[in-house]
């Protein structure tokens, strides 16, 4: 009903709260999805991103993610939380669950980094996802474990992943990025010539982050 000093009807006030309210959501919703990134989409927008120029600006590569507090190591919402400061590689730990799923964890433990104990590879993966991860203080977050699949499927557009060299063969790491067609967005660590030829064997379009030891 119509007010005399011209103000709008209660129905019409109703439908204006409900569009402020969505229009919030909606902001909201694009801030979460506000970050930097690389747009690579093959090797060879790889390579260019990393080519050395003296004058560019270093690319920073965040090891394990860049946790820090409230955001644990090898993390979906640490990587999210990272790019949204800086463009960033991520460096991920690929780990092998009992039942042959490929997760992150850089621990062959569960301890130091989540509410778990013992060795990665003593758990299945339905185990392993009821767990919670910890933040680089020990505090307890609501984030888990992630897949490497689930990581793969995110990066695409966003971000290059440094995969390091854990447990995993390289054979099931390799089907994995064929699959999710992340080429352009993976760098393999490899510690020797031996290692860069298996991954070499398996694609020869696999591009290498090499290193003298493990991190």
């Amino acid at each position: 009903m119509k007010t005399r000093n011209g103000n709008l009807t209660v129905a019409r006030k109703f439908v204006l709260v409900a569009i402020w309210g969505l229009l919030i959501n909606c902001e909201i919703a694009g801030a979460q999805v506000l970050i930097h990134t690389f747009k690579v989409k093959d090797v060879k927008d790889l390579r260019a991103l990393i080519k050395y120029f003296p004058d560019e600006t270093p690319i920073i590569h965040a090891h394990r993610g860049g946790a820090g507090k409230g955001f644990p190591e090898n993390c979906l919402a640490t990587f999210e939380n990272t790019l949204r400061y800086t463009p960033a590689i991520m460096e991920i730990d690929p780990r092998l669950t009992r039942d042959s799923v490929v997760v992150l964890m850089h621990d062959d433990k569960l301890d130091r980094t989540s509410t778990g104990t013992g060795k990665v590879s003593d758990y299945t993966w339905n185990e392993l996802k009821k767990l919670r991860l910890k933040d680089s203080e020990g505090n307890v977050t609501l984030y888990r474990i992630p897949l490497l699949s689930e990581v793969f499927a995110w990066c695409k557009g966003k971000t290059v992943l440094n995969v390091d060299e854990k447990d995993v063969p390289y054979k099931m790491i390799a089907d994995l990025i064929h699959q999710y067609h992340v080429e352009g967005n993976v760098l393999l660590t490899v510690h020797n010539a031996k290692e860069a030829a298996q991954y070499h064997a398996l694609d020869s379009q696999f591009f290498f982050r090499s290193l003298c030891a493990g991190s």
